[in-house]
């Protein structure tokens, strides 16, 4: 029998209250570490705040107008890192169905379909080619 376990085949309990101590004590540190950096985010969001304050106070931007503003300003950045992502052919493709759809692809509809077609495009890429079968 190991000269560490104890009557039922376990460690003894001295092993089990170290390691059950040590790991309570890296949760404390993470937990410690998250709440650093929730502290951190507070205080940027409450700068962010600050800012949309002075806009509207001191040059009357509507702040409703101003986030609104910003949010689809940064979904516009993650809609084309997401293009940027695509391997060559798939944006060449991407690109080229945007292309038909000319104006339609600027309407939520066409956003829509473009955006099926990107998830099509990826799935064929992660599963290979599937073909169809006609009945």
């Amino acid at each position: 029998m190991d000269a560490q376990a104890g009557g039922n085949g376990f460690p003894n309990q001295a092993v089990v209250r170290d390691v059950v101590a040590r790991i309570e004590e890296q949760l404390s540190e993470l937990l410690s570490e998250r709440g650093k950096y929730m502290q951190r985010c507070r205080n940027i969001r409450e700068r962010i705040g600050e800012i949309y304050d002075e806009a509207k106070d001191e040059h009357s931007l509507p702040k409703k107008v101003l986030r609104k503003l910003i949010r689809t300003r940064e979904l516009e950045r993650r809609i084309e890192n997401s293009i940027a992502e695509l391997e060559a052919d798939d944006r060449q493709t991407y690109e080229m169905l945007e292309d038909a759809l000319g104006d339609f692809g600027e309407t939520p509809l066409g956003q829509a379909a473009l955006a099926a077609q990107k998830l099509k495009d990826e799935s064929v890429s992660i599963e290979g080619p599937t073909e169809q079968v006609n009945s």
